[in-house]
């Protein structure tokens, strides 16, 4: 009998696309992340543009991680299942893309300062422009004020976790349903 590499309806592992699928999202969102640090911090629109863009791909391919695990498991999946694959990959992507910000902030210091002036950019083409520029400046001196804490940057973590798991199960009920009981 002849064995296929990778089944279709072969539901052996079901971590493979998961884990796959976590890794491709987190390496588009660190290069993604990696051109907005370096090139557009200091103009607050494009970053913005970038930021949104990295997003909407890795929500376009969180839900393609779930319909890959659907069609291996012969296009029909529960919620639970399609549920499980995306989370699996949600915190595939945003542990490394926490790691890539904290290892990125300690390696440029300067970049608070980047964001900073990139919004001060932007504010000088609103209305009221000098009072949302002061409204900046004391944010950005409370911010220098505050020490960094792992409790912080770990409350951090689980903020983003929780936001893009509300996205995994929404794109669970699209692609999942319930499995019909054989009596």
């Amino acid at each position: 009998m002849e064995q296929k590499a990778f089944a279709v309806t072969d539901k052996g592992n079901k971590f493979s696309i998961p884990v796959v699928m976590g890794i491709i999202i987190a390496i588009v969102k660190i290069i993604l992340s990696a051109i907005q640090y370096k090139y557009f911090l200091e103009s607050y629109r494009a970053s913005m543009v970038l930021f949104i863009s990295s997003l909407l791909i890795g929500a376009i391919l969180l839900f393609v991680t779930g319909s890959m695990q659907k069609k291996k498991f012969g296009n029909t999946i529960t919620i639970k299942e399609a549920f499980q694959a995306i989370f699996i990959a949600i915190l595939i992507v945003v542990v490394s893309n926490f790691i890539f910000d904290q290892v990125s902030m300690k390696m440029d210091p300067g970049m608070s300062e980047r964001i900073y002036h990139g919004k001060v950019a932007l504010a000088k083409t609103t209305r009221n422009s000098a009072q949302k520029i002061k409204e900046l400046t004391e944010e950005y001196q409370q911010e220098l004020k505050q020490p960094v804490s792992i409790g912080n940057m770990l409350a951090g973590l689980l903020n983003s976790i929780i936001k893009y798991s509300i996205l995994g199960i929404i794109f669970a009920l699209a692609l999942g349903r319930n499995k019909p009981t054989t009596a």
